[in-house]
C-alpha cells in the first residue's frame, strides 16, 4: 500500500512538472551530453551496450553517462562509449546527481516509472521512453505520464535490443547493429592467470564455465541436470568445467555438486571473481552453458560460443542469435511466460512445466552441434 502511494506522489509531481515544460522535439546540433537510464541487472546492461556504441559513432565528442546499480557500474568500468556513471541509491541523491549536469538527452530503456521520473526532475532537456505493445504489465501512472515525453515503441516477442536503438532516432541516429561489447584490465587477465596456475590448468585444454545459478528462481533449471549436462561435455570433449557464480548460488551449486558421479576436472569457482576477473575469465573460454543470466551476455559480448537455457523466457527478445549460439526452450509450449519488458506476471505452474520439459538430451544437443569444442 505504501509503496503505491509512493509511486502515486511520484506520478503526480513528474506530470506537474512536464506539463508546464515543452517536449522539444528538434535539436539544436549534435547533443553534449546523453543519458541512458537502466535499471536492470547485468544481462540487460550488456544488451544496452549497442546504444552507447552507436552514440558516440555518430556523435563522438558527445559524453554518454549511464544510471545504474553498482554491480554495472564496475561491469561498465573503462568501456570506450562511456564516460561517466551515476549509482542509482535514493531517490533524491540520484536527482541531484544529475542536476549536477547538462544533458541534452536522456532515455529510460525500460517502461519503469522511477527511471523515467529520474529524468524529468534530473531537468533533462529532452526525454524518450518506450511504449510497449503487447502483453506488458506497464503501470497506469508509467502509461500516463509517457505521454509527455518522446517515445518508440517496442514490441512484445521482437528483439529488445533494435527497440533500445530506437529510442534514439530522437537524436538523429538510425542504427540498427547490436552488437554488444565490454573490456576489462590486464590486471584483471593476472589475476585469472595466477588462477588458473593455482589451480593446476592445462594450457592446451579447453574451459567450459557453467553457470547453475539464476538470477531469478523462476529461471531456474534443475541442478542435478545441470551435472549430467557437465559430465557429458568433460567427458565428451575432455575439457575443464569451471562452474561461475556468487553466493546468491550457493545451495544450487551445493545441489550440483551433490548430484556429480566425479568431481573429476570440474572446478568450483563460486565467488572466485570480481566482476572485472569474471569478465576477463570468461573472454577466455571456450563456450558457456547458463541459464538466461549476466555470465551469458558476458560470453556474448567477447564472442564466446553461448548455449543459453532460457527456461520460460521469450527465446526471441533477448538471448544471443548466431552460428556461435544455441538458445534451449521447451518447443512444445504455447507461449513463453517471461519477456524483456514483463518478467513478473507470470503462471507459475506454467513456468515450472517449461522448466520441466528442458531435458539434458536438448541442451547436450545443443552442444554439439555448435561444434566449437
Amino acid at each position: 500500500m505504501r509503496h503505491r502511494v509512493n509511486n502515486l506522489l511520484l506520478f503526480m509531481c513528474a506530470r506537474f512538472v512536464l506539463f508546464f515544460k515543452r517536449v522539444k522535439q528538434n535539436m539544436d546540433g549534435p547533443p553534449r551530453r546523453v543519458l541512458v537510464v537502466q535499471g536492470a541487472k547485468l544481462g540487460d546492461m550488456v544488451c544496452t551496450t549497442p546504444v552507447f556504441n552507436a552514440i558516440k559513432k555518430v556523435y563522438p565528442q558527445t559524453e554518454v553517462w549511464v544510471v545504474g546499480d553498482g554491480v554495472n557500474r564496475l561491469l561498465l568500468l573503462g568501456h570506450p562509449s562511456v564516460d561517466g556513471y551515476i549509482v542509482a541509491k535514493g531517490l533524491l541523491q540520484t536527482i541531484w546527481k544529475i542536476r549536477k549536469y547538462t544533458f541534452d538527452f536522456g532515455m529510460t530503456t525500460g517502461p519503469n516509472l522511477m527511471s523515467l521520473s529520474l529524468l524529468v526532475f534530473g531537468k533533462v532537456r529532452r526525454i524518450a521512453a518506450p511504449i510497449v505493445v503487447g502483453e506488458s504489465i506497464t503501470t497506469r501512472t508509467y502509461t500516463k505520464l509517457v505521454q509527455y515525453v518522446l517515445t518508440s515503441k517496442h514490441y512484445m516477442h521482437h528483439y529488445a535490443g533494435l527497440s533500445y536503438l530506437r529510442l534514439l532516432e530522437h537524436i538523429g541516429i538510425n542504427e540498427s547493429d547490436t552488437t554488444k561489447t565490454l573490456v576489462h584490465t590486464k590486471d584483471a587477465e593476472t589475476s585469472v592467470y595466477f588462477w588458473k596456475k593455482e589451480n593446476q590448468f592445462e594450457r592446451d585444454i579447453p574451459i567450459v564455465a557453467c553457470s547453475v545459478g539464476a538470477g531469478h528462481k523462476a529461471k531456474q533449471w534443475h541442478p542435478e541436470r545441470f551435472a549430467a549436462v557437465a559430465e557429458y561435455i568433460r567427458d565428451t570433449y575432455g575439457v575443464y568445467i569451471v562452474i561461475i557464480g556468487t553466493q546468491r548460488e550457493k545451495k544450487e551449486v551445493e545441489k550440483f555438486f551433490q548430484a556429480l558421479k566425479s568431481k573429476h576436472g570440474i572446478i568450483n569457482a563460486i565467488d572466485a571473481f570480481s566482476v572485472e576477473e569474471l569478465k576477463a575469465f570468461i573472454s577466455e573460454c571456450s563456450l558457456l552453458v547458463a541459464v538466461d543470466t549476466g555470465p551469458i551476455y558476458i560470453a556474448e559480448a567477447y564472442g564466446i560460443p553461448t548455449v543459453d537455457i532460457v527456461g520460460p523466457v521469450d527465446h526471441r527478445e533477448q538471448p544471443p542469435v548466431g552460428d556461435k549460439h544455441a538458445v534451449v526452450y521447451d518447443t512444445t509450449r504455447e507461449k513463453p511466460q517471461m519477456f524483456v519488458m514483463n518478467a513478473r506476471g507470470y503462471d507459475v505452474d506454467e513456468v515450472r512445466k517449461q522448466l520441466d520439459n528442458i531435458t539434458v538430451a536438448m541442451v547436450t544437443d545443443a552442444v554439439d552441434k555448435l561444434n566449437v569444442l
